[in-house]
């Protein structure tokens, strides 16, 4: 079964947000690295950016694994798959040359709530193509690459002048390779070594797709045994 990265498909028909917190109490930043030691708490609090009104099935406030979803999504998820529970969203007013924006529907922003990943698993570490880079010798983190997986990349291009992006697909046999047994079940999960990573397995990928939830987009990343 294949694996798979939900992410922000940057897509600018789609009111995007900035993440305000909310964070745990932490003990300051690591003396050698410089990594905080607070981790994010509910609820979810995010402030809109200028732009689109339309608030999409998915919205992203800039972090890969945070993400806040619709009761749409919410009923679809909650009662077939495992790995995650839903948490409260809280919008701050959002201010444009000193006016508040006022024109976002205000039905649709109470009907958020954030995905909330309580999976949290590690890759097989010999069949996955990824490697440690660095680890810190003060606190322990550590930071992983991982080559091979479906990505995509933006560039200039001269002569449309505008920015192009190009779609890299997933090298077969390589990526994250994950147990099921690990899994225990779930289906939208973290993994250790990327844990800025949302990552899902076939059905939850077919169930979004076929319910046509909005602003969110899929790369393959990898496969369980």
């Amino acid at each position: 079964m294949k694996i798979w990265r939900l992410t922000d498909p940057v897509d600018d028909r789609f009111a995007r947000a900035s993440r305000l917190g909310a964070w745990s109490e932490g003990t300051g930043l690591c003396r050698e690295c410089g990594a905080s030691s607070q981790e994010r708490v509910k609820p979810l609090i995010l402030e809109w950016e200028r732009g689109s009104n339309a608030i999409g099935d998915f919205s992203w406030p800039g972090f890969g694994d945070n993400v806040a979803v619709t009761t749409r999504v919410r009923e679809e998820l909650a009662h077939r798959f495992r790995g995650f529970e839903f948490g409260p969203v809280e919008i701050e007013s959002t201010r444009t040359s000193g006016q508040r924006q006022t024109d976002r529907s205000h039905d649709a922003e109470a009907q958020l709530c954030e995905l909330w990943v309580t999976t949290n698993v590690g890759m097989d570490p010999e069949r996955s193509s990824a490697w440690l880079v660095k680890r810190c010798g003060a606190c322990g983190r550590e930071e992983y690459m991982l080559e091979d997986v479906e990505r995509e990349q933006t560039e200039w291009d001269a002569d449309s002048k505008q920015l192009v992006r190009h779609r890299f697909r997933r090298r077969p046999g390589r990526g994250l390779y994950i147990g099921e047994r690990t899994l225990d079940g779930a289906s939208i999960f973290h993994v250790r070594e990327f844990p800025a990573w949302i990552l899902c397995t076939d059905p939850v990928k077919q169930s979004i797709e076929m319910k046509g939830f909005t602003n969110v987009a899929f790369f393959e990343s990898g496969e369980t045994f």
